[in-house]
């Protein structure tokens, strides 16, 4: 999807905003809620949350991102922003396969929508929808020039949110995000057309909603995160499932790290917390984009007895994205003078490391994993 001069000219019209107090921040409070995952409830309201616009930069994510039992990783985002008279709908596709394949789409979809937010999540463009289904689950059908899919997810965790749900970057708490997942772990079937070939989708994936009201000038400023969804041929019978990541905000806010460790095995929670660390390490650097980014990540965090340690180490670099390419010349000439641009790093690998059970037990972990590294520079 390509900027265009008025939404450039919103942007520059914000950087005169002033910085708020890191002190008046509240993140996913809620100590009982990331303590007992599995007694977390999530309301319509908060699976799908939606506010009236009032003036500020406001974006809503539908994100989905998971393995195929083929060795296909895909991410899948579904994207709406408003700002003044300004909204548009995206989607942002990602594929690559075992062989280093990549199919990359990002683009604008149709203005006709139909939802009903009451009946829950439908949401239609042409020939490109994703509805719920029944018991929490959702379809997601997208056709596209050299790609479609037709994917059913049915849950393997219930809907789920860190804490409270609510990350407040203000005291007055008019700048927010507002998370949750109507499936963080879930199993995947259907079909995947890309390549030229038409494939088995059956797999694992996670399926997470942000809400998100605050000026442009503030947007994150750094993310890391993997995630590793255990192989079907696991010789133990068991499948793993881990999700780690960790958000800074903008600098005028702190900056202030959001974190979020999900681990679960055999279809139940092992535990979830926001108190961890995830380390990048072993940096390295691409002729375009010019920017250092680590190779591996080293996680550390538990809840009670239950513990993970181990780390992520990329096997390739599948997609380096500098977000002003997809500027024209003639904006990207004004943006650079003003604006810091995101770069995407998407890597392949594999996270090595030990679980630790609630009852003390320690299982060897040797999974699949993709990450991603985003800076603003």
């Amino acid at each position: 999807m390509r900027a265009t001069s008025a939404a450039l000219a919103a942007v520059l019209a914000l950087l005169l905003a002033e910085p708020c107090a890191a002190d008046a921040a509240r993140i996913y409070e809620g100590p009982w809620a990331w303590a007992n995952p599995e007694s977390v409830t999530v309301g319509p309201d908060e699976l799908y949350p939606d506010v009236q616009f009032k003036g500020i930069f406001q974006s809503r994510s539908f994100f989905y991102t998971g393995r195929l039992d083929n060795g296909i990783v895909f991410i899948i985002n579904l994207f709406h922003w408003t700002y003044s008279v300004f909204n548009q709908w995206g989607l942002t596709v990602l594929v690559t396969d075992r062989w280093g394949r990549l199919y990359r789409f990002e683009g604008s979809l149709p203005e006709e929508v139909r939802t009903d937010q009451k009946d829950g999540f439908s949401l239609h463009f042409g020939h490109t929808a994703f509805e719920e289904t029944a018991g929490g689950g959702c379809r997601v059908r997208i056709v596209l020039k050299d790609f479609s899919c037709d994917l059913s997810l049915r849950p393997i965790l219930p809907a789920w949110k860190p804490g409270d749900g609510w990350a407040f970057f203000t005291r007055k708490g008019d700048e927010y995000c507002r998370y949750s997942s109507p499936a963080p772990w879930a199993g995947l079937s259907g079909t995947m057309s890309v390549f030229g070939e038409t494939l088995s989708a059956d797999g694992q994936c996670l399926w997470d909603n942000c809400l998100t009201v605050q000026p442009l000038n503030r947007t994150n400023s750094l993310i890391t995160v993997f995630r590793a969804f255990g192989e079907p041929e696991d010789s133990s019978g068991s499948r793993t499932f881990i999700s780690a990541m960790v958000t800074w905000t903008s600098e005028k806010y702190g900056p202030l790290p959001i974190p979020i460790l999900l681990v679960a095995r055999d279809g139940k929670w092992v535990f979830t917390t926001k108190d961890f660390t995830l380390t990048p390490a072993d940096w390295t650097a691409r002729r375009d984009p010019p920017f250092p980014y680590p190779n591996r990540y080293t996680v550390d965090g538990r809840d009670g007895n239950a513990g993970l340690e181990g780390q992520f180490e990329s096997e390739r670099m599948y997609d380096a994205m500098d977000v002003f390419d997809s500027l024209t010349p003639f904006l990207r000439s004004i943006a650079v003078l003003f604006l810091k641009r995101p770069v995407y790093y998407r890597m392949i690998g594999r996270f090595r490391g030990v679980l630790t059970m609630t009852d003390g037990e320690k299982i060897p972990l040797d999974l699949p994993a993709a990450g991603e590294y985003v800076i603003l520079k």
